[in-house]
């Protein structure tokens, strides 16, 4: 510890101060390890300043703090980003990087991009190599239910696919509230069809109209109705009745309605009735 001059007397410094001038207080250096500011001796240097040989100088602006040299910034005021010890008003020429606005700092985008923002994974574009999937996200391969499009892009039509496959317009799954029908997306299916786990069903051959059990209304090439399919001619054993087919009588292979048989199958008798209706029995009656 030294002493300063005080009107002709030596008086000692103050500690921390190592030596002083006009006061005790007054430092001019510091006992180690605290450090001056102006005449003042901290235990180290305020935010905004940086340790030169145990004297705290101020950084320069738009350092917000700074190490070594007044400009060697370690980082920015607001406003400003910091890039390799310097601060600058934007990162723009530094490829791979974006301005972080809560740190006030260029920082490096993720391997997969060459250019990102807002955040290091939000990607813009892809670095060589890896393809730019939706929203923002960069593989080294196409996901299923996207198509590649360009060297660095991956992608499908969203304005109406959720998937697509062979090109962005081949859907192969369609967005909430849409229908997949023949590989396009439509708000419904239309006659002919029917949904199912939101796939448009093609209904069966001759068929307008269908569920998932079968048909429920015919073509007019095939107009009869039975058991959910449609036929051009009545199957064995039915007869044609206002577009569906009716079941004959028991044991009747062609009848013209459901209580006259004109033909019996084989191992049954044709029986005519009083009242002109027939049906078949396995024996005549005595």
């Amino acid at each position: 510890m030294q002493y300063f001059n005080s009107s002709n007397i030596c008086q000692p410094c103050t500690a921390p101060c190592y030596s002083c001038t006009i006061s005790s207080t007054n430092c001019t250096s510091c006992i180690a390890p605290t450090v001056r500011i102006n005449t003042t001796c901290n235990a180290s240097c305020p935010t905004g300043y940086f340790n030169s040989s145990s004297v705290c100088m101020q950084c320069s602006s738009p350092c917000a703090t700074c190490v070594n040299t007044s400009s060697t910034c370690q980082s920015c005021n607001n406003g400003t980003y910091l890039n390799a010890n310097t601060c600058a008003a934007n990162c723009n020429g530094l490829t791979g990087y974006f301005p972080n606005n809560s740190t006030w700092a260029c920082e490096k985008c993720i391997t997969n991009c060459s250019a990102c923002s807002g955040s290091a994974s939000n990607c813009t574009t892809c670095a060589s190599d890896y393809f730019l999937l939706a929203p923002g996200t960069c593989a080294q391969s196409c996901p299923n239910g996207t198509v590649k499009v360009s060297s660095t892009l991956c992608t499908c039509n969203y304005t109406a696919c959720n998937t697509c496959a062979l090109t962005i317009n081949t859907c192969t799954s369609c967005l909430t509230g849409l229908l997949l029908l023949n590989s396009a997306c439509a708000t419904s299916c239309g006659a002919g069809y029917y949904v199912n786990n939101s796939n448009c069903i093609a209904c069966p051959t001759n068929c307008n109209n269908c569920t998932a059990s079968g048909c429920t209304i015919c073509s007019t090439t095939a107009n009869y109705l039975y058991n959910n399919i449609c036929y051009s001619t009545c199957p064995s054993g039915t007869t044609g009745s206002l577009n569906t087919c009716i079941s004959c009588p028991s044991g009747c292979s062609v009848c013209s309605n459901s209580t006259v048989c004109t033909t019996c199958q084989s191992i049954y008798y044709l029986v005519v009735n009083s009242d002109l209706s027939s049906g078949c029995v396995s024996s005549c009656p005595t």
